[in-house]
């Protein structure tokens, strides 16, 4: 078979969600916590108000919602996984993440709500 090309069973199978590390929700929390900042820099008027803090805030909150819909199928179709992560002592930690992100996002928000 030449290099490169797919039998028939490799090509029909699913993605499993199976491999999506717990470490993403650090991701998650680092790009809320610049947008965050991104915004107190542009209240303080530190930084120009270009709306830099906006987008930020929105691509974090959709990151967001792929990493956690991302766990999520992880947690259903393999909870095995989820919870090897949770006895493992330095991936546990990472889970910490999820919530704070969760609480920062709306942070996010409010200022722009009336």
């Amino acid at each position: 078979m030449p290099i490169g090309r797919k039998t028939p069973a490799q090509r029909s199978k699913r993605p499993d969600f199976t491999q999506i590390p717990v470490q993403f929700f650090g991701a998650t929390l680092g790009l809320t916590g610049l947008a965050l900042a991104w915004q107190r820099a542009e209240n303080l008027h530190i930084l120009p108000d270009v709306g830099v803090a906006s987008v930020l805030l929105i691509l974090a909150g959709i990151i967001s919602v792929l990493i956690f819909t991302g766990y999520g199928l992880k947690a259903m179709r393999a909870p095995a996984l989820v919870g090897a992560d949770l006895m493992h002592p330095a991936r546990v930690t990472s889970l910490g993440a999820a919530p704070m992100t969760l609480m920062l996002l709306p942070a996010g928000v409010l200022p722009s709500m009336p």
